[in-house]
Protein backbone atom coordinates (compact mmCIF):
# COMPACT_ATOMS: atom_id res chain seq x y z
CA UNK A 1 0.00 0.00 0.00
CA UNK A 2 1.23 3.48 -0.86
CA UNK A 3 0.99 6.29 1.74
CA UNK A 4 -1.62 8.94 0.92
CA UNK A 5 -2.57 12.40 2.11
CA UNK A 6 -5.60 14.52 1.43
CA UNK A 7 -7.06 17.75 2.78
CA UNK A 8 -10.77 17.70 3.55
CA UNK A 9 -13.31 19.65 5.60
CA UNK A 10 -14.62 17.98 8.73
CA UNK A 11 -17.38 19.97 10.43
CA UNK A 12 -16.23 23.02 8.47
CA UNK A 13 -12.56 22.73 9.54
CA UNK A 14 -9.84 22.01 6.98
CA UNK A 15 -8.16 18.78 8.07
CA UNK A 16 -5.27 16.73 6.69
CA UNK A 17 -5.89 12.97 6.63
CA UNK A 18 -2.79 10.81 6.21
CA UNK A 19 -2.77 7.07 5.63
CA UNK A 20 0.58 5.35 6.13
CA UNK A 21 1.90 2.49 4.01
CA UNK A 22 0.79 0.16 6.83
CA UNK A 23 -2.78 1.54 6.79
CA UNK A 24 -2.59 3.74 9.91
CA UNK A 25 -4.81 6.81 9.56
CA UNK A 26 -3.92 10.10 11.31
CA UNK A 27 -5.49 13.55 11.14
CA UNK A 28 -4.32 17.05 12.00
CA UNK A 29 -5.62 20.56 11.36
CA UNK A 30 -4.53 22.01 8.00
CA UNK A 31 -2.80 25.37 7.84
CA UNK A 32 -4.93 28.29 6.62
CA UNK A 33 -4.84 29.12 2.92
CA UNK A 34 -2.83 32.19 1.90
CA UNK A 35 -5.94 34.12 0.88
CA UNK A 36 -7.51 33.49 4.30
CA UNK A 37 -4.46 34.99 6.03
CA UNK A 38 -4.42 37.95 3.67
CA UNK A 39 -8.16 38.55 4.19
CA UNK A 40 -7.62 38.58 7.97
CA UNK A 41 -4.81 41.15 7.54
CA UNK A 42 -7.03 43.35 5.39
CA UNK A 43 -9.93 43.19 7.88
CA UNK A 44 -7.62 44.12 10.78
CA UNK A 45 -6.02 47.01 8.88
CA UNK A 46 -9.35 48.41 7.66
CA UNK A 47 -10.71 48.27 11.23
CA UNK A 48 -7.94 50.56 12.51
CA UNK A 49 -9.04 54.17 13.15
CA UNK A 50 -6.03 55.39 11.14
CA UNK A 51 -7.22 53.64 7.98
CA UNK A 52 -8.14 56.20 5.33
CA UNK A 53 -6.54 59.03 7.32
CA UNK A 54 -2.92 57.91 7.76
CA UNK A 55 -2.74 54.98 5.33
CA UNK A 56 -4.54 53.14 2.55
CA UNK A 57 -4.01 49.64 1.22
CA UNK A 58 -4.31 47.84 -2.07
CA UNK A 59 -3.97 44.20 -2.95
CA UNK A 60 -4.14 41.75 -5.80
CA UNK A 61 -3.54 38.08 -6.50
CA UNK A 62 -0.49 37.96 -8.75
CA UNK A 63 0.42 34.42 -7.67
CA UNK A 64 -2.97 32.86 -8.38
CA UNK A 65 -2.85 29.62 -10.35
CA UNK A 66 -4.13 30.17 -13.86
CA UNK A 67 -4.50 28.28 -17.09
CA UNK A 68 -2.35 29.28 -20.09
CA UNK A 69 -4.85 31.81 -21.48
CA UNK A 70 -5.62 33.44 -18.11
CA UNK A 71 -1.88 33.57 -17.36
CA UNK A 72 -1.21 35.34 -20.67
CA UNK A 73 -4.00 37.83 -19.92
CA UNK A 74 -2.59 38.49 -16.41
CA UNK A 75 0.90 39.11 -17.81
CA UNK A 76 -0.53 41.41 -20.50
CA UNK A 77 -2.39 43.33 -17.76
CA UNK A 78 0.90 43.92 -15.93
CA UNK A 79 0.80 41.28 -13.19
CA UNK A 80 4.23 40.04 -12.23
CA UNK A 81 5.19 36.82 -10.45
CA UNK A 82 6.81 37.54 -7.08
CA UNK A 83 5.17 40.95 -6.72
CA UNK A 84 3.79 41.75 -3.26
CA UNK A 85 0.13 40.79 -2.71
CA UNK A 86 -0.57 43.83 -0.52
CA UNK A 87 0.71 47.38 -0.57
CA UNK A 88 0.25 49.98 2.16
CA UNK A 89 0.35 53.63 1.09
CA UNK A 90 1.57 56.11 3.73
CA UNK A 91 1.65 59.92 3.79
CA UNK A 92 4.33 61.60 1.70
CA UNK A 93 4.14 58.97 -1.04
CA UNK A 94 5.77 56.25 1.05
CA UNK A 95 5.00 52.67 0.07
CA UNK A 96 5.27 49.57 2.28
CA UNK A 97 4.74 46.07 0.99
CA UNK A 98 3.49 42.93 2.68
CA UNK A 99 5.36 39.90 1.36
CA UNK A 100 3.57 36.57 1.28
CA UNK A 101 5.30 33.24 1.31
CA UNK A 102 4.57 30.83 -1.49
Amino acid sequence: MKPTQQTVRIRGVRTIIRTSAKGKVTTKPALPKEWELQAAQVRALRAMPEYGKQFLLAGDQNAAKRGPRAQAEAVAAGMTTGEADMRIYLPGGQLRIARQSG
